[in-house]
This record gives structure tokens, sequence and C-alpha cells, in this order.
């Protein structure tokens, strides 16, 4: 069949992959450019946290962080494919074996092993806080309450660890298709 063929090749094809992330990233820039806080400078950034009100400051922070993982999500899966992987068989999306939905650290781990991609432990815990991010921003509540986790975005860290990653990544997307 034409469409299930046609539907395995794009889906396993790096580029389109790559291409999602762009979209991604370009639209979490957009974000970044009309969220509050990101117009204070670093050095003003613990009075600003004083003052009230503070929601206002972060309009926009979380959906551009939910963007930006699932853009790194998009990319950990171009990977994937471009060292040779399967993420799709007979019409379907396939998951990468041992990987979980929307789990950047055991997508990450995947790509290592066929990669030269390592991640330290804190960006390893921004992953997961990522990961989270990706269900939790696009939602008011998450699937059961036992899942529903209290967290927050800080700035400039967050962003400065999203850049380390993302440095990380980078390299990766133009280096040739690896054989195996």
């Amino acid at each position: 069949n034409f469409k299930i063929s046609y539907f395995d090749r794009v889906g396993n094809s790096p580029e389109p992959w790559f291409w999602k992330a762009q979209d991604l990233l370009e639209a979490a820039k957009t974000l970044r450019k009309n969220c509050p806080i990101f117009k204070v400078k670093r050095e003003d950034i613990g009075s600003v946290f004083l003052k009230r009100p503070r929601v206002n400051r972060f309009k926009h922070f979380g959906v551009m962080m939910m963007l930006r993982a699932m853009a790194i999500e998009c990319i950990l899966k171009g990977l994937w494919a471009k060292a040779g992987g399967k993420l799709t068989q007979d019409g379907k999306l396939v998951r990468i074996p041992n990987t979980g939905d929307h789990d950047l650290i055991s997508l990450a781990n995947a790509i290592a092993k066929k990669t030269t991609l390592k991640f330290s432990c804190e960006e390893k815990q921004f992953l997961k806080r990522l990961s989270v991010a990706i269900v939790e921003e696009r939602y008011p509540l998450p699937t059961k309450a036992a899942k529903h986790e209290i967290w927050g975005w800080g700035y400039p860290v967050d962003d400065d660890k999203f850049e380390s990653i993302m440095s990380k990544l980078r390299p990766l997307l133009k280096k040739r298709k690896q054989e195996n």
C-alpha cells in the first residue's frame, strides 16, 4: 500500500523529525520574546521575584518550555532514525525500545547507545522536568491526580540548562548518518 510505505519512509527519515523540531523551537522563540520575565535583566531577577503580581511575569514560560521539550523529543527521535533505528512500521508509529511516552531521559539513553550523546546528572534532572512539561503544560490537569508533580520553572537557570542540552544536540544534527 502506497500510504503505508510513504508513512514508513517519512517516519523513519531523520529530516522530518528535525524539521518539526525546528518549527517547535521557532514557536518557543516567539513566546520567549513575549514572556515578561525575559525583559528583566539577570541581575535584577531577585528584586523582581519579590514584587506582585508574580503570575504575569511568567506568562508563556511554561508553554515555551513545553514546546522546547517537544522539540528535544523530535530531535532525539530524529537521531534514532539517523542511526538506523525504526520509528514507524507497517503504517504505525513504534516506540523506541525501552522508552516511555514523552520520557526524554529514556530516549536520551537509547540514543546514547548509538551516538556520542551524553548528558550530565543536572541535565538529566532537567530532562525529567521537561518530560513532565510535555503533558502538564498543555492540559489544566494530568491524567491522574497521583501523577501530578508540583514544580515550577526557574529563570534564568532553566533557560541556561536548555541551552546546555541544545549545545550537545546541535552537533549531532550535522553529522552524517552512522553506518550500522
